[in-house]
């Protein structure tokens, strides 16, 4: 898990803003030699990491990552840094653990915080126009419902996600299995029911469930 951090004084004393990201001016290390040495024993902890990568993310973490709003030139840029946070377990809530982690939430459950994301997130999408709706739905039908025809979506290998209870899972995959049972294909028949019984996430609201 990765963690960015802003407003730090560490940063903002130690590195000068730089108009491009290629273009670091020569400043101090943003780090201690000490929190060095922590940070690369985190880092080389992290499983599925190949030298190339670790390198990488060791570059990122000493330098940092800046970044200026090209539309507001009056607005100094702002240097972020990369830690690890630790692992996270892959249970629907990683994102939001992941947040916890990085702004130091104490007394926050994960799925507390997740919920709360969620209630902001249909107070703004309630509130929006319809220019600004359109833009949420349109980024959510391509994470969630690309058109596989066309190759509509942000993935190397397009795929549709659909929505349905964990307490269905049984039923649905007895379902499948009656299909395959008459001679259907399994991914065919999973298509099917999935379509069938399942929700498709092409809006903000079915996002939001």
């Amino acid at each position: 898990m990765g963690k960015l951090l802003t407003n730090s004084a560490a940063v903002t004393e130690t590195l000068n803003p730089s108009p491009s990201l290629l273009q670091w001016p020569e400043a101090a290390p943003v780090h201690s030699p000490k929190d060095a040495d922590m940070a690369a024993a985190a880092w080389t902890g992290v499983s599925g990491l190949d030298e190339q990568l670790w390198r990488r993310l060791e570059m990122i973490r000493e330098r940092g990552v800046f970044w200026k709003n090209p539309r507001d030139a009056e607005v100094p840029g702002v240097a972020f840094r990369l830690d690890h946070g630790g692992d996270v377990e892959a249970d629907g809530n990683c994102l939001f653990t992941a947040v916890g982690r990085a702004i130091g939430s104490r007394g926050v459950e994960v799925r507390e915080l997740r919920q709360r994301a969620v209630r902001r997130f249909l107070e703004d999408y309630g509130s929006s126009d319809g220019s600004e709706k359109e833009a949420v739905v349109v980024a959510i039908r391509h994470l969630y419902s690309s058109d596989l025809n066309s190759g509509w979506g942000v993935h190397v290998v397009p795929a549709v996600k659909l929505l349905a209870k964990k307490a269905d899972r049984e039923s649905l995959d007895a379902a499948i299995q009656d299909l395959v049972d008459l001679g259907l294909q399994r991914e065919l028949a999973s298509e099917s029911i999935y379509k069938e019984r399942c929700i498709a996430i092409s809006d903000g609201h079915s996002w939001a469930k």
